[in-house]
């Protein structure tokens, strides 16, 4: 079970009658997030290119914040990044992910802002 950043702690445990799901946690909110950024912006300043890791912690990174608000302002962070990011194929695929992560946060004016960032202009930013 993946946990947003406005989860902090929750149930390991679902029971019903004689059945027990024990699930596996994973808690968004301790994500270093201001540390990946960085390192993922540093990374695209060089030119130099992004890990499989790196590419989906710049998709799950909204949902590290709490709240709506707090949410929709990484994320606007993210899709300005990912603008930079050198590789075609690896743009589409961050933004393509954060399509899928944010549905829960954003509105459909901002989903297709960020579906028309396949045809983007580098010296743009975003509104959201």
């Amino acid at each position: 079970m993946i946990y947003t950043g406005d989860v902090e702690q929750a149930e390991d445990t679902f029971r019903m009658g004689c059945m027990a799901l024990h699930m596996e946690q994973a808690f968004i909110r301790s994500l270093p997030a201001e540390g990946i950024y960085r390192s993922v912006r540093q990374k695209i300043e060089h030119d130099e290119n992004l890990t499989e890791q790196e590419l989906m912690q710049l998709i799950v990174l909204p949902l590290a914040e709490k709240g709506k608000i707090g949410k929709r302002e990484q994320l606007k962070q993210i899709i300005d990044l990912a603008k930079r990011i050198g590789d075609e194929q690896e743009q589409k695929f961050v933004f393509a992910g954060l399509l899928v992560a944010s549905d829960k946060f954003i509105d459909r004016a901002d989903a297709e802002i960020i579906r028309g960032e396949n045809h983007y202009d580098k010296g743009r930013t975003v509104d959201i």
